[in-house]
């Protein structure tokens, strides 16, 4: 079911999804459920792929790591279930993540604004990579930087020419639907336990700037060494979950 507030409200995705959407649209019900749900199982296929790698590169138990992300109900039911882009939007991230840990840099800074492209919380991810200070040379940092400003132009370029200057209001939209709130998220459960609505609109700006603060703090950690850059990233997730608004239960599987 789709909420009537949802009917007129523009995207609150990235341009390259949103694309994705126009082939799709002009299938029936039936068939339109069918094709999300076909995307979302086959992009969350390609991510627990990319998990099993990224994992024997780490030196952890693939199997376990599988079984974590891949059996996880958060994956299975809410997310491939629900036929929710996030799937769509891990299984570029994950790759970029296997390739950076393989030394293909470009390639890897690429995939991620790919991601962010589709869903933008995937764009916290390419700062933890460059912030990592394991490279006396910044030769890595450099070949990031370079995949990604190629993707992120060509992104741009046809974003400019589907949609204009239109892809500007999805901060507009993001930021109304964090004012919305909702009992659901964490911030939004305490008070409605306490009987009040959910979120006020004055609480939006405070629990961000908490969020920016924490991610602020969490670069700077894997800046000085104290944590690696995809533990830094995942608990930049995981702050980002803990301060908005608005949470949805398959928002867990970007951690």
């Amino acid at each position: 079911f789709v909420g009537a507030d949802w009917v007129t409200t523009p995207s609150a995705y990235g341009p390259l999804f949103t694309l994705l959407g126009y082939p799709i649209a002009g299938l029936n019900v039936l068939w339109g459920v069918a094709a999300y749900k076909l995307l979302a199982a086959a992009a969350s296929l390609v991510a627990v792929a990319g998990v099993w790698y990224c994992a024997g590169r780490l030196g952890r138990d693939r199997l376990l790591a599988v079984v974590l992300i891949g059996l996880n109900p958060a994956l299975l039911i809410y997310a491939v279930g629900g036929g929710h882009n996030d799937m769509i939007m891990l299984a570029p991230l994950v790759l970029g993540i296997a390739a950076i840990l393989s030394r293909r840099e470009r390639l890897g800074g690429g995939l991620l604004v790919v991601a962010a492209a589709i869903k933008v919380t995937a764009g916290v991810v390419l700062p933890f990579a460059l912030a990592a200070n394991d490279n006396p040379f910044r030769i890595r940092e450099r070949r990031l930087l370079v995949g990604a400003r190629v993707v992120g132009l060509v992104v741009s370029v046809a974003s400019a020419i589907a949609f204009g200057t239109s892809p500007v209001d999805l901060l507009g939209t993001l930021e109304k639907i964090q004012r919305h709130g909702g009992s659901q998220s964490i911030a939004g459960f305490i008070p409605f336990v306490l009987g009040d609505k959910s979120v006020s609109a004055n609480d939006a700006p405070i629990l961000g700037a908490t969020c920016v603060v924490a991610v602020i703090g969490l670069l700077l950690a894997v800046r000085r060494g104290r944590i690696d850059w995809l533990t830094g990233a995942g608990w930049a997730f995981v702050a980002m979950l803990v301060t908005t608004a608005y949470l949805l239960p398959w928002y867990t599987t970007w951690c």
